[in-house]
């Protein structure tokens, strides 16, 4: 006790410092018991009141750190703590990190129970979307042969005008076709009004893939008819590599991509392409596919640096195939609110599954760089590469003719309704998904 009672005069004869007689209260106690400790414990949820698994709670101030996890119904705990000031710090990735402001614990328990917000981005869309589409070819001819090609798919059905007109199915890879030819050459008639008309309908649901570690070599193993260059024969300019992978400055950008990147991951080279392709490339819509307009090589594309939704498929195909990463593309239309109606080319690439691309966007840079990897439910599809070269010209319309010049335009009226409100959400962590609400 003499010990005890020299001490306490001690801090009496010089003023106690902060004069905080419960500070010395405590000091005291620890001389005589030892050091105070206390318990912390709680639950932490997301903001729909679900508990989260393996977040990490830091419990610290300026001299000491401790940690503790929450195990799969969202708990934490800490035992034994000497008492003191701490601040709280909270941890997940995909989640916006959370601080508690620093308090003094005294000796005993604490509950504290905590809610994290995810790091997300939230992009509104419509899950589902039910659809109307016609589309084909109409105008006039008069001493004309004319030749149309049309995507057929199963369960549509077709409006031929007039009836003289020859048409034949047939099949390239597992797309249904048509051919129809009007052949007013003999002069038969004065002139010939047609109307090539497909009839179709449908739903379609918005598409988010997630990446997923895929290496080059196993999807090239898998995919390999959808590797390689493919030509067409253009009447002008003669046999034209529209995909080009083996182009000198093709494989150099790639080269410098993969180097770069330092991965053999299919998902990651492919995005990295993207976002070259978006960083270097402009979309510049000329009125869509089909009609015969003139097509850029990707040779070319990369001098101009401009093209249309097809052109810029085809240039990054090339690239993907230069990295040895399957691709094809797919041709559709676009259903949407917009006032201009034309076909449409997206691109897919192979990672243990298809993954749909849209290279034609005009949005935000770090917007579309978020959206790739998915599709939204506008895109109805009505054509995909078979990986031949047949492929690339699947549609359209030629002719010969003498005289007066026939008139020749696509026909193209959708109707549509898109329901079922929902949001992307995009996360730090890399994750998106499908949420009805913002979590």
């Amino acid at each position: 006790m003499r010990r005890f009672v020299i001490l306490l005069l001690v801090f009496f004869m010089f003023g106690c410092v902060d004069n905080n007689l419960s500070n010395i209260s405590s000091s005291v106690n620890e001389l005589i018991s030892g050091p105070s400790t206390f318990y912390l414990n709680g639950m932490v949820t997301n903001i729909n009141n679900k508990s989260l698994e393996n977040v990490k709670i830091v419990l610290f101030n300026s001299t000491v750190r401790y940690e503790s996890r929450t195990d799969k119904n969202g708990m934490y705990s800490f035992s034994n703590i000497p008492s003191g000031t701490y601040s709280l710090a909270l941890y997940k990735d995909g989640y916006k990190n959370y601080s508690y402001p620093p308090i003094y614990y005294y000796a005993g328990n604490y509950s504290l129970d905590f809610m994290l917000v995810k790091d997300c981005l939230y992009y509104p869309i419509d899950k589902y979307r039910n659809y109307i589409l016609r589309y084909g070819y109409n105008g006039t001819i008069y001493r004309t042969k004319i030749n149309c090609t049309l995507e057929y798919p199963e369960n549509s059905s077709l409006y031929i005008f007039p009836d003289i007109t020859d048409s034949q199915a047939f099949y390239i890879g597992d797309n249904r076709m048509l051919l129809l030819e009007l052949n007013n050459i003999d002069n038969r008639y004065s002139y010939i009004e047609f109307r090539f008309i497909v009839n179709t309908s449908g739903k379609e649901e918005i598409v988010v893939k997630n990446p997923k570690e895929y290496s080059i070599s196993k999807a090239a193993a898998e995919q390999s008819i959808y590797l390689g260059e493919r030509s067409w024969y253009d009447s002008k300019r003669g046999s034209v590599k529209f995909i080009d992978p083996n182009n000198p400055e093709i494989k150099e950008i790639v080269e410098e991509v993969m180097k770069r990147t330092n991965s053999s991951d299919s998902w990651t080279i492919a995005k990295e392409l993207f976002i070259w392709l978006k960083n270097n490339t402009e979309y510049f819509n000329i009125g869509g596919i089909g009609l015969g307009e003139y097509v850029q090589s990707p040779a070319e594309l990369l001098k101009s640096r401009k093209g249309d939704c097809d052109e810029l498929s085809y240039l990054y195909i090339s690239l993907l195939r230069a990295a040895n990463i399957p691709s094809r593309f797919v041709i559709g239309y676009l259903v949407t609110n917009s006032s201009t109606f034309s076909k449409h080319m997206w691109v897919e690439f192979y990672a243990g599954e298809w993954i749909p691309v849209e290279v034609a966007g005009t949005g935000d840079l770090a917007d579309e760089i978020n959206m790739f990897g998915v599709l939204t439910n506008s895109h109805v599809p009505i054509f995909i590469d078979d990986g031949t070269s047949r492929s690339m010209m699947a549609g359209g319309c030629n002719y010969e003719y003498y005289g007066k010049l026939p008139s020749v335009s696509q026909y193209i009226y959708y109707d549509s309704v898109s329901y079922s409100p929902a949001y992307i959400a995009v996360c730090s962590d890399g994750e998106r998904y499908l949420t009805e609400v913002k979590e």
